[in-house]
């Protein structure tokens, strides 16, 4: 059974016939990748099988199995665009009142809708892991929003209805300080649904292969794939290791990449302030994930002092950090959240999905500041503890200090030349990252070594080495440099291509996509530029576009183990050519390349059945429609520009 649609007329009857196939192959995405002039309606179906047929080739029809859709061969902004408003769709969000400049108030149902999707997402799909803790600790950031927000909208609302609404700029800037941290995290939330909604949505409908796409178009790097594959490779057990590692790999990026700078505004705003407003966002914070703890609970400052012959160790209800440092925040991620949550999810899948399913309007209420009071207050009066001990001979504690010194990061100089070991890079028992930093980020030096006697050097704000397996040894090593303006960004990009020997026109061409967007466009953005390997060494370059604050954040991210690939078909290709020095897509190791040091290859290539490709030149380039379809379907084996054959292959 199945349903006709209309088709535009352009002149062209292949041409014209390609959107409504994108349409019926993936609703939502033909209106981000075709002109308007070259849309048509579509309609969509539910069955097995959809039919259509073409205006300009009557009698001929072309059926798909529903089974997912991808949209390939076209730029990075609009394949990113495409799957952002297919996940906007799911959500039930609509683009034009999605503000987080106007406050809590007016995105208050962007935001319940948000959290619901991610919520949705899991329930449907246990292995996505990622949304289901994004759903799970909706309620904690909702109830911050709100009680952030409940002076500042006061004070919008006010102005708006005295001088009308054409005075929004005037009534943000009223809103004061508590306006500022308020607008800053609900644009943290759109930023990850920018990001993350739209590569969840492309996995569904495309699976491994369509993340594939979101590599070759340079917007994500490496360790983002490999994460992917992880979570294939492990999807028909949810509890699984790979499905758990590929979701830390996704959380990372969500912490580290994506949300980590507005947290660094936020503490380094109006001095003393942020530290001191984020250190009491710290106190205040209360997980919604069951049995997670909060950072004064996991971390509480502890005060040593020594009353010869006493050492005297006072744990006090304070936190010993901040969330919003990295290292803080990432710690108790690490070590608390991400445990508790896996733990429920896989000893409690009913309870998880039924958390989930709540609606979050009916979950906040607890995380209410006000709701809170008594418990904050006990928590002050009741967590103390002091613990009195014999002073060991020798040394002398003039006066109580605190228990931790603020580490501080010097000239650090990291070994890649080898495969590093836990030991070796320093990763402490129970944790699978190290970080390196100083306090208010201050850039320090840091070299790394590498296979060939080759070094990269720089002035880093921040250096993480990671384990994408929490008891393995690290094979990841992220090197995040001072953000910087598209001008100097594009300067350094470019002394990175000379040196590293990738193409200098990718430079220039990613410096005229920057420059064209404007805060309008959306909040967050990457490019990932790719070197020819170092040996066994895959670098990186990722460009973090933060779009509002027009600011660039170069990384330079270093892998091994977990080597970039192709499908089997592709990569047969790539050993038998050579990429040209033009050519601006990531070049992929050949799998019978020997290494100097052993390297294991994690996940696996996605096998989604037999890809039928549908291919059509047009004003936009090439662009391709995607279906996947089990294997030895014997369906849709057609080429739009070739005619409308009954069978054939479709490679």
């Amino acid at each position: 059974m199945g349903i006709e649609a209309g088709w535009a007329s352009t002149g062209n009857a292949a041409l014209g016939s390609l959107p409504g196939l994108a349409g019926r192959l993936c609703p939502g995405l033909v209106a981000a990748v075709l002109p308007a002039r070259m849309r048509a309606p579509v309609a969509c179906c539910d069955s097995a099988d959809c039919w259509m047929r073409p205006g300009g080739a009557a009698g001929h029809r072309v059926s798909c199995r529903r089974l997912g859709c991808s949209v390939v061969g076209v730029e990075a902004r609009e394949l990113r665009e495409a799957w952002f408003r297919r996940a906007l769709d799911s959500a039930g969000i609509e683009r034009r009142n999605w503000h987080p400049g106007r406050g809590v108030g007016e995105n208050r149902r962007t935001v319940e809708a948000v959290y619901g999707y991610y919520g949705r997402l899991f329930i449907e799909h246990p292995y996505l892991q990622w949304a289901g803790l994004a759903a799970m600790i909706g309620p904690a950031f909702y109830a911050g929003f709100r009680d952030l927000g409940v002076l500042p909208d006061a004070v919008r609302g006010a102005v708006i209805a005295a001088l009308g609404r054409a005075s929004r700029r005037l009534a943000g800037r009223a809103t004061g300080d508590l306006g500022f941290y308020e607008t800053t995290f609900l644009a943290m939330q759109k930023k990850i649904f920018e990001d993350q909604a739209a590569m969840h949505e492309a996995y569904l409908a495309g699976g491994v292969a369509q993340i594939e796409e979101f590599y070759r178009a340079r917007i994500i790097d490496t360790a983002t794939l490999e994460a992917w594959r992880q979570i294939d490779a492990g999807r028909r057990d949810p509890a699984s290791d790979p499905v758990a590692d590929g979701n830390r790999t996704l959380l990372f990026r969500e912490q580290h990449d994506i949300i980590d700078r507005y947290y660094a505004r936020m503490f380094a705003y109006r001095w003393p302030l942020g530290p001191a407003f984020t250190y009491l966002l710290t106190l205040a914070g209360a997980p919604s994930v069951p049995r997670a703890q909060s950072f004064p609970q996991r971390y509480p400052l502890r005060i040593d002092a020594r009353l010869p012959p006493i050492a005297i160790s006072t744990r006090t209800p304070l936190a010993d950090g901040n969330i919003a440092l990295f290292a803080d925040r990432w710690k108790l991620i690490e070590a608390d959240t991400m445990p508790a949550y896996l733990a429920f999810v896989r000893d409690h899948p009913d309870k998880a999905r039924a958390l989930v399913a709540t609606p979050l309007p009916r979950r906040v209420t607890g995380y209410r500041l006000l709701a809170r009071a008594g418990q904050l207050a006990a928590g002050a009066l009741t967590r103390w503890d002091v613990d009195l001990r014999a002073a060991p001979p020798g040394s002398r504690m003039p006066a109580a200090r605190p228990a931790r010194p603020s580490p501080r990061a010097a000239a650090t100089v990291i070994d890649l030349a080898s495969a590093p070991t836990r030991e070796s890079a320093g990763l402490a028992v129970g944790t699978a990252s190290r970080v390196w930093v100083n306090p208010g980020r201050a850039p320090f030096d840091i070299t790394i070594t590498l296979p060939g006697g080759r070094a990269y050097h720089t002035q880093a704000e921040m250096a993480v080495m990671l384990s994408s397996a929490p008891t393995g040894d690290p094979d990841r090593l992220t090197v995040q440099l001072p953000p910087a303006s598209l001008d100097a960004t594009t300067r350094l990009i470019g002394d990175y291509a000379a040196r590293w020997g990738f193409p200098v026109d990718a430079v220039t061409n990613w410096r005229t996509s920057a420059a064209q967007r404007g805060p309008g466009d959306g909040y967050y953005d990457t490019h990932v530029f790719t070197p020819p390997e170092i040996g066994p060494v895959h670098l990186e370059f990722q460009v973090s576009h933060h779009v509002p604050e027009r600011a660039f954040a170069v990384a330079a991210l270093f892998s091994w183990h977990a080597q970039p690939g192709l499908p089997q078909k592709a990569r047969r290709q790539d050993s038998r050519s050579h990429q040209s020095p033009d050519d601006s897509r990531p070049a992929h190791r050949p799998t019978t390349h020997r290494l100097p040091w052993p390297v294991t290859q994690h996940g696996r290539l996605s096998k989604a059945g037999t890809d039928n490709r549908l291919i059509v030149g047009s004003s936009v380039g090439a662009v391709t429609a995607r279906c996947r379809t089990e294997s030895g379907d014997p369906g849709l084996a057609t080429d739009i520009a070739g005619g409308w054959p009954a069978s054939g292959s479709a490679e």
